[in-house]
């Protein structure tokens, strides 16, 4: 863990090529063990006079890109296509089993749901994402990205997407077909024009009944 100020960011201590990795749920990072406590701690202090919230899990591709970084994931897609997929469905269990585990110690307090965006709901939500999928095609967005967040969806009640930057706008067609996606967070990126220069991307979301 390379820790900072505002984040963290992950490195492998050891390379492992695709084939040869699993990804596996733990409670004994010390990572984890922070985390729990400040939100204990943060339940105890304020009890339900606040909103905690979810705390940024990362998306699919995203976590696994942490394991396979620089280019060995973009080059996996080629190389190693049934074992990334595979590995998504690892890092789907895993985010899965974190979640609901911090989500049984939140709602004991928690007046609704709310994540990193700031949005506040009755219902339990979260903003999905895969930045990574900036680095693939639609095809390839299909095959290895839609499929496990289809499924993140079905078991949300209110599942957004990040839509970060305009290399993502290729993937807006496919994301606008998962029918349980509640609505899609768009961001042009840094350096792009901003917002209210989107109008079409704003048009195909609100046309396909989702939420901005």
């Amino acid at each position: 863990m390379h820790n900072r100020e505002d984040t963290i960011w992950f490195v492998p201590s050891e390379r492992v090529p695709a084939p040869e990795l699993k990804l596996e749920t733990g409670f004994e990072s010390p990572a984890w063990k922070r985390l729990v406590s400040i939100y204990r701690t943060a339940i105890d202090y304020f009890g339900g006079s606040v909103q905690l919230g979810m705390t940024d899990l990362g998306g699919n591709l995203d976590i696994l890109q942490s394991s396979l970084p620089g280019g060995e994931l973009a080059l996996a897609l080629y190389d190693y296509p049934e074992d990334v997929k595979r590995l998504t469905w690892e890092v789907h269990d895993a985010w899965w089993t974190y979640f609901d585990e911090l989500d049984r110690m939140l709602k004991q307090t928690n007046p609704g749901y709310t994540a990193w965006a700031p949005i506040l709901s009755k219902d339990p939500y979260y903003m999905l994402q895969c930045d990574f999928a900036y680095m693939i095609g639609p095809e390839m967005f299909d095959e290895f990205v839609r499929s496990e967040l289809e499924a993140t969806c079905k078991r949300l009640a209110r599942p957004f997407y990040h839509l970060d930057g305009a290399g993502q706008i290729p993937h807006l067609p496919s994301l606008l077909g998962i029918e349980e996606l509640s609505g899609v967070q768009w961001i042009p990126g840094d350096g792009a024009p901003d917002t209210t220069r989107w109008p079409q991307v704003y048009r195909d979301i609100i046309e396909a009944d989702r939420k901005t």
